[in-house]
């Protein structure tokens, strides 16, 4: 849900803070992050269901440790470029960013198992 969020509003939010506007810029944060929270909510449930019990806590922890330097640290990286080359209007590049990320993150999900009737090892 919040993944499809970011693709509808992810360039139109970024615009909003190019405006310049005090009052824009803090609404486009406000609906960022809520966004965020959004996804950030049940995914520490929904990767947990994706490993049997065993391996539950490993295969969780190792998988969000791998992907946080990718997202988490090339994400900036790159939006850090787009406003070198492009400066106040790199928001377009930068919303087209998060834009590729979500639907990234979109074609990973859409393969994951549903796990609600699954009776845990």
């Amino acid at each position: 849900m919040s993944q499809i969020l970011v693709v509808a509003l992810g360039v139109p939010l970024f615009f909003l803070i190019e405006v310049g506007s005090p009052i824009l810029t803090r609404l486009a944060i406000i609906l960022l992050t809520s966004i965020e929270g959004l996804g950030f909510g049940p995914f520490g449930a929904f990767l947990a269901e994706q490993f049997d019990t065993k391996y539950r806590f490993s295969g969780g922890g190792l998988s969000y440790q791998l992907a946080t330097p990718f997202a988490g640290g090339l994400g900036p990286i790159i939006a850090s470029s787009f406003l070198a080359l492009y400066g106040t209007s790199a928001g377009l590049y930068v919303g087209l960013e998060l834009v590729v990320y979500a639907l990234i993150g979109v074609i990973c999900i859409i393969p994951t198992r549903e796990t609600k009737d699954i009776i845990l090892k």
